[in-house]
């Protein structure tokens, strides 16, 4: 899926998107040893296949906690929340779509907003019970809490599983620039739409300008 440039600026020709963000959390296969063996080796070896698969997905959680990192961000009602832990995997399994935003914008966000919301009304029964939207500023020092809220109301998704967030300059740029999101200037910002299901470890790119039917679609792939 080819990256969607914000409307500003054109299109980088050539550039290609990478399918997953994260490429390293793929679980590796375990080949098998195709040698005579003992029934006690390959008995020991069955074991130890089992223990390596029991681990590998506490594994798989630390490793995309370090790369999306815990980072303390608060949302429009000036709520903490720690990035991965509470609002990518928290212990009720979610769906969760993340996009790039900020509030003096007056071109791409409020259209993506719009998708967004089309997006999750004709979403199915499932989807709509799973889904967490997370609009991300990448003008943090602007967009605080209570700009963030205000947005959030004229918007219309002042909701409890829509949230907007901000936070410490360095905090946002950290969660920006690992979700491939963050600009130097906001109006520069990627539109690329990040979806998944941390549970799983399943993370993809989207394209805002795709049909509304066609981005429910791919997030229904997530539900478990």
């Amino acid at each position: 899926m080819n990256r969607f440039h914000h409307p500003c600026h054109p299109p980088l020709a050539g550039q290609a998107s990478r399918r997953r963000l994260i490429g390293g959390l793929a679980a590796g296969l375990i080949g098998s040893l195709a040698a005579p063996a003992a029934a006690a080796a390959a008995a020991a070896a069955a074991a130890a296949a089992t223990a390596t698969a029991a681990i590998e997905p506490d594994d798989r959680e630390e490793r995309s906690r370090a790369w999306f990192t815990d980072t303390e961000l608060l949302d429009h009602d000036g709520h903490s929340h720690r990035f991965y832990s509470d609002l990518l995997a928290p212990p009720q399994p979610r769906v969760t779509l993340v996009h790039a935003v900020f509030t003096s914008c007056s071109s791409a966000c409020p259209l993506i907003v719009q998708k967004l919301k089309a997006v999750r009304d004709q979403a199915s029964p499932e989807l709509r019970r799973d889904l967490w939207i997370l609009s991300l500023t990448v003008d943090p020092l602007t967009d605080l809490p209570p700009v963030l809220k205000a947005f959030a109301v004229r918007h219309e998704i002042d909701e409890p599983q829509w949230r907007l967030l901000t936070g410490q300059a360095a905090a946002v740029e950290t969660v920006a620039r690992r979700l491939g999101l963050w600009a130097l200037e906001p109006d520069a910002h990627q539109t690329t739409l990040i979806a998944g299901r941390a549970q799983a470890g399943h993370w993809t790119k989207l394209r805002p300008d795709l049909p509304t039917n066609d981005l429910a679609r791919q997030l229904d792939r997530f539900l478990g």
